[in-house]
């Protein structure tokens, strides 16, 4: 996952986006295949940081130590799975206690991209 350049430009209408304070979005891009054919790799999320409670089998943006992660997230009745949505990468079943090194960034709420 990397940063969306500061000289690039994304425009979006805001009324698209439900009324989330704008001070609460940042756009990052998807580096990666692991959430294909949902997200394509180059993709342009659009995350918003004022949400981090999970919601059953929403996607949202982790940090696990270093790394900044795109998943689906949902809960199980002993922790967390992460998932891929391109099915050549395993679902990852995290004990809360294991989930707690996790950091939620944000929740995605929209997404751009070119086919």
């Amino acid at each position: 996952m990397s940063n969306y350049k500061s000289n690039s430009y994304f425009s979006i209408d805001v009324n698209l986006l439900n009324s989330i304070p704008v001070d609460n979005l940042v756009c990052i891009t998807v580096a990666g295949n692991s959430m294909e054919p949902v997200l394509l790799d180059g993709a342009i999320l659009i995350v918003n940081m004022g949400d981090r409670f999970i919601k059953d089998g929403k996607i949202y943006v982790l940090r696990q130590e270093n790394i900044i992660r795109v998943k689906c997230l949902s809960y199980t009745s002993s922790g967390i799975v992460l998932k891929s949505y391109n099915q050549q990468y395993k679902d990852e079943i995290h004990t809360f206690q294991e989930f707690s090194n996790f950091e939620i960034l944000g929740r995605v709420v929209c997404v751009s991209s070119l086919l």
